[in-house]
C-alpha cells in the first residue's frame, strides 16, 4: 500500500538533503566539497570533483581521460608504472560501475513512486468532481488558453486589446478561479516547475517567500519541466523548483482529465511559496543521460497556504 509522505522521501531534494553520515561526508565537509546528491560532491565552481564509493572519496576522472589512461597503460609495455596505472584505472571504472547501478536503482525507485501518486491522483480526482463544461473548460485552458491568461495575469492587456478577446480571457479567470475552491490535495507530494528565464537564481533567497501572479503548471516528473523548458527557449541552464504540497491545499491533478501524460498538478494564481532550502546543483548527467551539459539549479520550496 503507497504511503503518500514516502513520495516526499523519493524526491530530488530528499537526495540531496539527506545525506550520508559517514568518515567521506567529514573528510569532503573539511575539503569544502557540497554534496549534490547521488553519491556525488562538486567542488567551489559546482563541477563534480569526487564520487562516494562505499567510505571513501574516489576523485572524478571524466570518461575521455579513463580511456587515456587505459591506452596509455596498454600502448606503453608492461612494467610497473603501467601496471599501477591500469590497476587505477581498473578500480575507478568498478567505482563507476557501482555508482550508476546505484544511480539507476534511485531513478527507477522513484519513477516508480511517480507512478503510483499518478494512479491515487486519477481515482481521486474523477470525472464526479467537477461537472462536464467544468471539465472542457479546465481541458481548454490547460490545452491551449494557459499562456494567454498568464500573460494578462502577469502584465495586463496590451493597449488596443480587441474586447471580445479582453472579455474572454477575465471569463475564463473567474471560471478557473472557481474551479479550485473546492479542489484541495488529497495527501502531502512533491511537483517540479521550471522557473522562466527571466528570474536570476542568484537572487533568489532561503527562508524568502515569493508570489506567483499566474496560474502555476507543475509536474510530478522532473523531465516534463526541464525538457519543455529547454525546448521552448534553448537555454544552457535552467532553474528548478521542488514545491512540497500539502493535503489540503488548493491544486488540481490536470493529467486526470486531458492524458496528456505530463503528469501536470496546476496551482492557483496567487500561489505562495517558501524557499526551504538552495541553491542546488543538481548532476545532470545523472538525471538526463550521460553527456548532458545542461545546468541545473534547484531550489527546495515549500506552498504556503492555509489549509
Amino acid at each position: 500500500m503507497l504511503k503518500y509522505d514516502e513520495f516526499l522521501k523519493e524526491s530530488l531534494a530528499s537526495q540531496i538533503l539527506d545525506q550520508p553520515k559517514s568518515k567521506a561526508m567529514s573528510q569532503a565537509q573539511k575539503m569544502g566539497l557540497t554534496y549534490v546528491g547521488f553519491g556525488r560532491f562538486a567542488d567551489n565552481q559546482g563541477s563534480i570533483a569526487y564520487l562516494l564509493d562505499g567510505d571513501n572519496l574516489v576523485p572524478f576522472t571524466n570518461q575521455q581521460d579513463m580511456y587515456a589512461n587505459y591506452n596509455k597503460a596498454s600502448t606503453s609495455g608492461k612494467n610497473e608504472k603501467t601496471d599501477e596505472l591500469k590497476k587505477q584505472a581498473d578500480q575507478y571504472t568498478n567505482t563507476v560501475y557501482k555508482r550508476t547501478q546505484n544511480d539507476q536503482k534511485i531513478l527507477s525507485d522513484e519513477s516508480n513512486m511517480v507512478m503510483q501518486v499518478d494512479q491515487a491522483l486519477k481515482e481521486f480526482y474523477n470525472d464526479s468532481m467537477f461537472d462536464s463544461m467544468e471539465i472542457n473548460t479546465l481541458i481548454d485552458f490547460v490545452s491551449s488558453d494557459f499562456e494567454v491568461v498568464n500573460t494578462y495575469l502577469y502584465q495586463g492587456f496590451d493597449p488596443g486589446t480587441d474586447e471580445e478577446l479582453a472579455g474572454f480571457v477575465t471569463q475564463m479567470v473567474d471560471e478557473i478561479d472557481i474551479l479550485f475552491e473546492d479542489s484541495q490535495a488529497p495527501f502531502n507530494y512533491s511537483v517540479y516547475t521550471c522557473l522562466s528565464g527571466r528570474y536570476n537564481p542568484s537572487q533568489i533567497e532561503m527562508n524568502s517567500e515569493y508570489v506567483f501572479r499566474g496560474y502555476v503548471s507543475t509536474s510530478l516528473d522532473y523531465n516534463v519541466c526541464i525538457e519543455s523548458a529547454t525546448e521552448e527557449a534553448q537555454m544552457s541552464s535552467v532553474t528548478l523548483l521542488q514545491i512540497d504540497i500539502g493535503q489540503g491545499q488548493k491544486s488540481i491533478y490536470t493529467e486526470a482529465f486531458t492524458q496528456s501524460g505530463e503528469m501536470e498538478t496546476m496551482l492557483p494564481r496567487g500561489s505562495k511559496i517558501v524557499v526551504v532550502s538552495g541553491p542546488h546543483s543538481l548532476p545532470s548527467d545523472v538525471l538526463l543521460g550521460s553527456g548532458s551539459q545542461l545546468s541545473i539549479t534547484m531550489f527546495y520550496c515549500q506552498l504556503v497556504e492555509e489549509i
